[in-house]
């Protein structure tokens, strides 16, 4: 019996997503790795440190850096920018992914109509033009069909 499917999306800076070179390193600029960007900067935040606003990415201009993830599902959806599929490889399970047409605005690759189980997504890049990636929405299953719920009260111990 296959479980409900449900999509959920991780983003760019979740520890689900290994990142090579690792993200741990500091990196000041995109030639030498991963640099996390927030779309609309910082921002003052009241009383408290310098905050950082909108949405965030993570990019790079080094050839050979590399993204994975892995997820127990059916398929996969990356989004971000980039300028040209020759710039980038989606494997699925060590399988090259083809890409004609990709990026298709900010998709940049998909992979529906797997089998149900464990699978490993990895993105690899040859190029050296801007990057970003912006964040994955995968298919995963939660629960199974004509699964009985029992919800239950527990006493209020003060």
């Amino acid at each position: 019996m296959d479980p409900l499917l449900y999509n959920v999306t991780i983003s760019s800076q979740s520890p689900a997503i290994q990142y090579s070179p690792s993200r741990t390193q500091l990196n000041e600029n995109t030639e030498s790795g991963w640099n996390v960007t927030y779309a609309h900067g910082t921002t003052h935040i009241p009383f408290s440190p310098l905050g950082l606003s909108g949405d965030s990415y993570l990019q790079t201009t080094l050839s050979g850096t590399q993204l994975s993830l892995d997820w127990v599902g059916t398929a996969a959806y990356i989004y971000g920018n980039a300028t040209s599929s020759a710039a980038y490889t989606l494997r699925i399970d060590g399988t090259e992914m083809e890409l004609p047409g990709f990026p298709k605005g900010n998709l940049l690759g998909l992979v529906t109509g797997l089998p149900y189980g464990s699978h490993q997504l990895n993105l690899s890049l040859s190029g050296s033009d801007i990057f970003a990636f912006h964040y994955a929405t995968l298919t995963i299953g939660i629960g199974y069909q004509e699964c009985d719920i029992t919800v239950s009260v527990l006493p209020n111990h003060i």
